[in-house]
């Protein structure tokens, strides 16, 4: 099976979300795509970017983890992992239907039956749900672009990232490639689907359906990670608000 699982990791201890993150690297079927220190943190990302997985401690600040369960939306509900020092609350995860329930500290071995867990759960609900039609090819939006003397078709579906360069912008794919165009980020706004694409500041056009991971790095700067790109976009605060905002718009 090569299914990748989305995960969201909550734990209000910098060092025990690092921890978690070491013994995750040897599953790549498992990747990170937020952390979070809070509740309310983690409502955020689970409406921004819909996780399939969530590794959750219990006592988060003051708050409690099992309320978080409660809060999250009714046709949204990732998978419960529990992680935390707390041996008395295993029943009560038991009730919510958590796949597991890690003590800390816990060992790389046990990490490995944690993962052979979630992959069989997962593999179990696939199994029960019918496959999602697939789009017909030939109806995949397109954009013809001229770069140089030449007009190329490009999928609007393989843009991750359009940049403004002087007088042109850059399509980033992706891919990994990437087209020059003599074209301006205005003209791109009026004529781009709205659903998918993301004007996050004056020089920059995000596809929404390629972001794969957020990282604060401080109040007023945060990464972006797209897919395809070997850097992230680096991000101001209004620009991260505005993305945000965008990507809960879009979930609903």
């Amino acid at each position: 099976m090569s299914t990748t699982l989305r995960c969201l990791i909550v734990d209000d201890e910098p060092a025990a979300r690092d921890f978690l993150l070491l013994r995750l690297k040897p599953h790549p079927e498992l990747r990170v795509v937020a952390e979070a220190g809070s509740v309310s943190a983690a409502l955020a990302h689970c409406k921004a970017l819909r996780p399939d997985v969530i590794f959750l401690d219990i006592n988060l600040h003051g708050a409690d983890g099992f309320s978080l369960a409660g809060k999250l939306e009714s046709n949204h509900q990732p998978t419960i992992v529990f992680v935390t020092a707390d041996d008395r609350r295993g029943f009560e995860a038991y009730q919510l239907h958590a796949v597991d329930y890690l003590l800390k500290p816990y060992s790389a071995q046990r990490m490995a039956i944690t993962a052979k867990k979630l992959l069989q759960h997962f593999a179990a609900l696939t199994a029960l749900t019918p496959p999602a039609p697939q789009p017909d090819s030939s109806s995949t939006p397109i954009v013809l672009v001229e770069e140089g003397k030449n007009m190329i078709e490009v999928k609007l579906s393989e843009i991750a990232l359009i940049e403004a360069e002087a007088s042109y912008t850059k399509l980033k794919l992706i891919t990994g490639g990437y087209h020059l165009i003599r074209k301006s980020i205005t003209s791109w706004l009026e004529s781009l689907p709205t659903h998918d694409f993301c004007q996050v500041d004056r020089f920059h056009i995000v596809n929404l359906q390629h972001v794969v991971k957020f990282e604060q790095v401080s109040r007023n700067l945060s990464l972006v990670h797209l897919r395809g790109l070997s850097r992230p976009k680096e991000l101001r605060r209004q620009g991260r608000l505005r993305l945000n905002r965008r990507l809960a718009d879009r979930a609903k």
